[in-house]
């Protein structure tokens, strides 16, 4: 099965990796970009991973609104259209962030429309799902994803430079286990929406504790969002529809094996 990905960012990055696919470096603005590349490469799965968080947090989406609606909207769209022309599988990473409270599967319609990033992904979907079972694509909502190795979007990476944290539940995306479940979608071409979240819920202080059993001096705080002064959303997915192809693991069993891993990756970075 020869991919295609969009989006040479964090995501897009591993995914090409773990599929071996073929990774577009070129800019994207148009549809004849993209058609270009298909034409040239002939790929069976086009994978979209452009996205645009805002840079440090999703707060300058609110600032950046033309390029916001660039890389969430029209160009998931333009990607769409690619693909029913060329007769191939789109494959679309969206988000958990449409959502705020407990507990979404994939039928619920959006409730959370406060800032602009989560409303961008919205109109995405919206003209998406339509054509989902018509043309098998399909669309991978993450939330919230976690890795142990350091990235700036990493929320372990974030939340040690923050040093202040939430107690809030949530869902997290373990970004291996993401890699595994992907692979699992494509080998029975699944079509439709899936949250590709791990099972139970996380709270950040677990997660700054169980990074302090390696670094006993790191410190934290717990805060809210009233005293940030920020708007987020804090919610819990349904991941039955993505245990009928592959068994998410709980999120709290990983956290040691994550925690440990990402110590790991410090120390060698910090012995060079």
């Amino acid at each position: 099965m020869k991919t295609m990905i969009l989006g040479n960012g964090w995501i897009g990055n591993k995914l090409k990796d773990r599929l071996q696919g073929y990774m577009v470096n070129s800019e994207v603005h148009l549809l004849a970009d993209i058609e270009y590349q298909i034409e040239m490469f002939k790929p069976d799965v086009l994978i979209n991973c452009i996205g645009h968080t805002g840079g440090p947090n999703v707060d300058f989406c609110e600032v950046d609104k033309v390029r916001t609606m660039e890389s969430n909207s029209f160009i998931p769209i333009m990607a769409a259209e690619a693909c029913i022309r060329h007769g191939i599988k789109l494959v679309h990473l969206s988000s958990g962030c449409i959502y705020d409270g407990e507990r979404f599967d994939e039928s619920d319609e959006p409730n959370f429309f406060d800032l602009f990033y989560s409303r961008s992904k919205i109109y995405s979907e919206s003209a998406i799902i339509p054509m989902a079972e018509k043309f098998g694509f399909l669309i991978l909502r993450l939330r919230i994803p976690l890795d142990y190795i350091p990235h700036p979007r990493n929320i372990l990476t974030k939340l040690i430079e923050y040093k202040k944290v939430i107690d809030e539940p949530n869902s997290v995306t373990y970004l291996p286990d993401f890699l595994c479940a992907v692979e699992a979608l494509l080998r029975e071409d699944a079509w439709g929406v899936f949250n590709v979240v791990n099972d139970g819920i996380l709270r950040y202080p677990d997660l700054m504790e169980a990074y302090k059993v390696y670094r006993p001096e790191f410190k934290y705080e717990v805060t809210t969002l009233e005293e940030l002064g920020i708007k987020r959303t804090n919610v819990i997915l349904d991941e039955g529809k993505l245990s009928k192809y592959w068994e998410a693991r709980n999120i709290n069993w990983v956290l040691e094996e994550c925690v440990r891993d990402y110590v790991e990756v410090e120390n060698d970075k910090l012995s060079l």
